[in-house]
């Protein structure tokens, strides 16, 4: 068996000091974009604890273009231990602050799984585990996405998981074996199915979210952006200086006709991430946090450059890092949370609300107060 070489002191002294970050800015109440909170735990929350919650349009049974799948395992599970621990028999009731950190904490335990799928791919592509491990780190990728219940999260996991599969098969087997499980692997994680307990019936949602997407009308919906949204803005936005070094040296790799890398998987995550943003790009609605899984075939196929420019890149990345996390993890939408777990506060006892006037903006409810309740 092969044995690597631990981690030096000041790397681990980084990395904590790096996870304390994450889990400041997971346990801040700034939030990214609603979809962290409709696409999952408005699902999740809704089946646990018998909720009265509005559907998105994605799990409707017109067309239903999400898994119910993935967010029953990310926030529905977690959903599930803390309606054990409060105790379902007491006078304790579920705070819009316990349900915010237990999916918050959730996924800071999915992004941990993705720091040990990046240390896996640089170990057997022989590359620096360090550098790789504090790029990723250092990321507000990391810090202000991955923490957040967003199904591109989840889509990251998979693919590192699948990455650290492939890095083991192409160790293990030839390339003519590697090739045709790499392409099984691929249309596997391609088509989630979504459960027969939500809608009665197998339902392909991958092809279902595909004939949505490719309908222009229904992307108005959502905002419409330009072709070159994804390459020119979101990227850069997304990555800095690390998108800067990767089409520098995807530039030089074409000027120098070297269509592959000496490693099969670097190959393989490159052109994934090629492939990945030229369909994103095809598609007229961009949303920045689509790229996130790019920081997979960043951070594995670049690691031996960064670490080659040293301090000519760390300070630009850090800074740029730094001021995008604390903007987009804490500061951004961050009043929300707290104002919604006021509001429930405020109206503990209430019942029979019935909507007032012919526009129901005014709610009126009788008043409980011998229900306080407590968490």
């Amino acid at each position: 068996m092969q044995q690597h070489r631990p981690f030096s002191r000041a790397t681990w002294n980084i990395y904590l000091a790096f996870l304390a970050v994450r889990l400041f800015i997971a346990f801040s109440p700034g939030y990214v974009h609603p979809d962290e909170f409709f696409q999952s735990a408005e699902i999740t929350a809704g089946n646990v604890f018998g909720f009265n919650v509005d559907i998105p349009w994605e799990y409707q049974p017109e067309l239903p273009c999400r898994s119910i799948i993935i967010p029953a395992i990310t926030t529905g599970i977690p959903y599930l231990f803390l309606k054990k621990w409060i105790g379902t028999n007491s006078d304790h009731f579920v705070t819009t602050r316990a349900l915010f950190l237990t999916q918050r904490l959730a996924f800071v335990l999915v992004s941990l799984v993705i720091d040990w799928s990046i240390v896996k791919m640089a170990r057997q592509i022989r590359r620096s585990p360090s550098i790789a491990l504090l790029l990723v780190a250092s990321s507000y990728v990391t810090l202000a996405y991955h923490t957040h219940p967003f199904s591109n999260t989840v889509e990251t996991l998979v693919l590192a998981l699948s990455a650290v599969v492939l890095g083991k098969i192409i160790q293990e087997h030839d390339a003519s074996t590697t090739l045709l499980t790499a392409s099984t692997s691929k249309a596997t994680t391609a088509f989630h199915p979504s459960a027969t307990s939500v809608h009665g019936s197998l339902t392909l949602t991958m092809w279902n979210n595909l004939q949505y997407n490719l309908d222009k009308d229904n992307l108005a919906l959502h905002g419409l952006h330009p072709r070159f949204f994804h390459l020119l803005l979101n990227f850069p936005v997304l990555f800095g200086n690390l998108a800067w070094v990767g089409v520098t040296t995807l530039i030089s790799k074409v000027m120098a006709r070297e269509w592959s890398s000496p490693s099969k998987l670097v190959t393989a995550l490159t052109y994934s991430g090629i492939c990945g943003i030229s369909v994103l790009s095809s598609m007229p609605h961009q949303e920045a946090r689509f790229l996130t899984p790019l920081i997979l075939p960043l951070v594995i196929s670049l690691s031996g450059r960064i670490a080659r420019l040293g301090r000519r890149f760390w300070p630009l990345w850090l800074v740029l890092n730094g001021v995008l996390a604390i903007v987009f993890g804490v500061i951004h939408q961050a009043g929300l949370v707290p104002a919604m777990g006021l509001i429930q506060s405020q109206s503990l006892g209430f019942q029979d609300c019935q909507g007032v006037g012919s526009s129901m903006d005014h709610i009126l409810c009788t008043n409980d107060p011998s229900k306080p309740g407590k968490f």
